[in-house]
């Protein structure tokens, strides 16, 4: 939030709050500011995931990727890829998937 300037999610109540936190993703840092380093976009969305064993796993860790960016250095976190982002947003959305696969599979039924 201090690096983007801005609370991670805009939920005006807390019941909208903790559903978002539950079930979105925050925006990235670089679609806010696309000036933004994107390693340190990856290094804050690994600090941010919602799964802990996808989440640096200590402190040190963290600070450790930190120090690698600030010195211009490869860092350890890695973004993520289109599948698993999509695979990610499907177990979220799992009511959703299933109707438009059901869709999809009636659609093709009638060729």
């Amino acid at each position: 939030e201090m690096l983007a300037l801005r609370p991670a999610f805009d939920g005006q109540d807390r019941g909208r709050l903790m559903r978002q936190i539950a079930d979105e993703d925050p925006t990235p840092l670089g679609k806010l500011e696309p000036r933004f380093p994107a390693d340190l976009e990856t290094i804050v969305a690994k600090a941010m995931e919602k799964e802990p064993a996808r989440r640096y796993q200590s402190m040190e860790a963290l600070g450790n990727d930190l120090r690698r960016f600030l010195e211009d250095r490869e860092i350890l976190a890695r973004p993520l890829g289109l599948a698993e982002r999509l695979g990610r947003w499907s177990s979220r959305h799992r009511a959703m998937v299933t109707a438009g696969v059901a869709a999809a599979c009636t659609d093709l039924t009638q060729f």
